[in-house]
């Protein structure tokens, strides 16, 4: 099994045109070892991986944003490296987490009964580290198979009631179901019985997600008709054009959205802090991501505040942090186009544990380094609403091509290709100006999901849990 995958890792990226860069790293680090991090002192202690769950890059701080969202994440990208040009295979949490777990294509990640196949966790649990996941749950569930590998899975239950903060006008609900503070609460508890181990801690909290609750940007904003929270009942009404936000809605929904992000950056900023406590600070490689962004009515107005729908950057462009406490590298910012895939591979080589060469070449390690900057073609999928679509993101390009019927909720081009450099927001489809450069990206592409569609297997389009059904309705992916 683990070489079919291996096997089918590797025709894809051949599909794709790189297949000469696959040696790459190897290559580099043999050519420049001067520009090679310094050994660490002693070995980490461990990794802490946290997925802050639909966190757009381009809504914190330390991307850009004029809000102060991250002043916490700011403080640890400032002493770790910041990757400008990080990816999702997918803009929805399942097929992302799944990929980032596996290392593999999200249509590849997940076998026919819509489970994971294998997770990266499972060689760093067998090379001696104690593993743990604490998730609040929906599709980061163990019914998904989310849980392989980890010895230690915590997953919330019960319907997400994400919690409300700094807000006038509505009381902290103490008895979230879930919640971002039981997250962290979960996460301190399992540190603190076993940091003397190594250890690999995966968390992942749902809290910028869907009911927007936080007020920390709201003070000179009008709510007009969306009242103190915006509710999930409203993405229903937002879809069937029975509410129409006007602008100055929009402003305070998107405040709410960053308010939420804001409330996510205190929890990290507390866990950083219990960390150092422990005397984990100068010892732990921490990673920070998300698994995809959130449409805030950039492009698509009735699936504003949703995701899922769109391979466009504000759905795809996600943050993502390493800080490595004991290493030096060779700058602070990393512009090279990397896939989220590449998240565990990267911890496995710094842990050092040893990883099929397949996937240990998805590391990130040499770029970190210096070297190895060459950006790798992307290919993005996994669209859940409107016709099925792939992305191909490559050399300052995105090619996005529809593969499947247009349907009635979401009718979108044929064909889109946008110059990334000049327009950064997708807002200008030139496939029609630029035919050279739209047909060489549309032969890759067609290349590459003809070899995926070959290998992937069919999945069940439902879930057959009642708990996780309330759930998942809890957090607006279901009626």
């Amino acid at each position: 099994m683990m070489k079919n995958m291996i096997a089918i890792v590797v025709a894809v990226v051949l599909a794709i045109g790189c297949g000469n860069n696959k040696n790459a790293a190897s290559e580099d680090r043999g050519r420049a070892p001067d520009m090679m991090k310094r050994k660490p002192s002693e070995p980490l202690a461990g990794a802490v991986v946290i997925v802050l769950d639909t966190v757009r890059a381009d809504h914190m701080s330390c991307y850009g944003h004029t809000r102060q969202t991250t002043p916490a994440i700011d403080k640890l990208a400032a002493k770790g490296i910041r990757f400008d040009q990080a990816i999702s295979l997918a803009p929805w949490t399942l097929p992302s987490i799944a990929s980032m777990l596996s290392g593999l294509p999200p249509d590849l990640a997940m076998n026919d009964k819509r489970r994971l196949k294998r997770s990266i966790v499972q060689e760093i649990s067998q090379a001696g580290y104690t593993t743990s996941g604490i998730t609040e749950g929906g599709f980061v569930s163990k019914y998904f198979g989310m849980d392989i590998g980890f010895s230690h899975y915590y997953e919330a239950e019960g319907a997400v009631r994400l919690r409300h903060g700094n807000t006038k006008d509505v009381e902290p609900d103490r008895n979230d179901a879930g919640g971002i503070e039981t997250t962290f609460a979960k996460a301190k508890a399992w540190l603190s019985d076993n940091y003397t181990e190594s250890f690999m801690l995966f968390i992942h909290t749902y809290e910028a997600h869907t009911p927007y609750t936080n007020h920390y940007f709201t003070d000179e904003l009008a709510p007009g008709r969306i009242g103190p929270v915006f509710k999930i009942e409203y993405l229903d009404e937002i879809r069937n054009d029975r509410l129409k936000l006007d602008e100055s809605e929009r402003h305070y929904v998107e405040a709410l959205y960053d308010g939420d992000i804001r409330s996510t950056d205190h929890y990290v900023e507390d866990f950083l802090d219990f960390m150092a406590d422990l005397g984990l600070d100068q010892k732990t490689l921490v990673v920070i991501t998300s698994d995809h962004g959130e449409e805030l009515g950039d492009h698509h107005r009735r699936f504003s505040y949703d995701h899922g729908h769109s391979l466009k950057d504000d759905m795809l462009r996600v943050p993502l942090i390493i800080y490595h406490p004991t290493a030096t590298y060779h700058s602070k910012t990393v512009d090279v186009q990397v896939g989220l895939h590449q998240v565990l591979p990267t911890v496995a080589e710094i842990l050092e544990v040893p990883l099929p060469d397949e996937f240990a070449r998805l590391s990130l390690c040499s770029v970190m380094d210096g070297v190895g900057g060459v950006d790798r073609p992307l290919l993005s999928g996994g669209i859940k609403a409107g016709p099925q679509r792939y992305s191909l993101r490559n050399s300052g390009y995105k090619f996005i091509k529809v593969f499947g019927p247009q349907t009635e909720d979401l009718d979108v081009p044929d064909i889109q290709l946008y110059n990334l450099i000049e327009d950064p927001h997708e807002y200008s489809n030139i496939a029609d100006a630029e035919p050279a450069i739209a047909d060489k990206m549309s032969r890759q592409l067609e290349k590459a999901v003809n070899q995926l569609k070959q290998n992937a297997q069919s999945m069940p389009s439902t879930v057959e849990d009642d708990a996780l059904l309330n759930r998942l309705r809890s957090l607006g992916y279901l009626k």
